[in-house]
């Protein structure tokens, strides 16, 4: 007999049952206690199964967040990497051409080299503007200069964009800002 048995059994006969009465007793207060603990098992499964979930979300988010911050990190260091080589540019351009040109083809055959724009290799327009203008104020170009040397790094999507500048809008401030438009409408 069990420990559980033995205690409902005295307290049966403690309350005065005997017999068939005391087992009916001693069998409904037993399947009680029975559901009581299976109830209390399945609680701390769950409760269980709650914290491991809890667990795994927390893991994830953590997961998530450090991958987040690793990216944060690399672009920051392109970033950085490509400041440098466009000050390296500028150095190297300011070193080259301290004198200022008199005529255009001299000028143009003069211009520091800077890759064309090109959406296939991933740059973005506002970023190839901003490197621009950098070799622009480092040379310290007019208006008319500016323009022609953005016009010879176009491509593409890009290209297009100059193509359909009437003669008055033949500036570098049309042109910056038909890029920047036509940047924002096909992102």
């Amino acid at each position: 007999m069990s420990e559980l048995t033995a205690r409902l059994v005295k307290l049966g006969r403690d309350l005065g049952l005997e017999g068939p009465e005391l087992r009916a007793f001693v069998k409904e207060e037993r399947d009680r206690e029975e559901k009581r603990e299976a109830q209390e098992r399945q609680e701390k499964k769950e409760a269980q199964e709650r914290q491991e979930k809890r667990e795994a979300q927390e893991r994830q988010e953590k997961k998530e967040a450090q991958e987040r911050q690793e990216k944060r990190e690399e672009q920051e260091r392109k970033d950085e990497l490509e400041k440098l080589k466009l000050q390296a540019e500028i150095e190297n351009a300011k070193s080259l051409h301290s004198e200022k040109d008199s005529s255009t083809s001299d000028w143009i055959a003069k211009i520091p080299r800077m890759n064309p724009f090109s959406e296939a290799k991933g740059d973005t327009m506002d970023a190839f503007l901003f490197r621009f203008e950098m070799l622009v104020k480092a040379h310290n170009w007019s208006e008319d200069k500016q323009f022609l040397a953005l016009s010879n790094l176009l491509t593409g999507e890009s290209l297009k964009v100059l193509q359909t500048l009437s003669v008055e809008q033949q500036t570098y401030a049309c042109l910056k800002q038909a890029l920047l438009v036509q940047q924002l409408t096909t992102t």
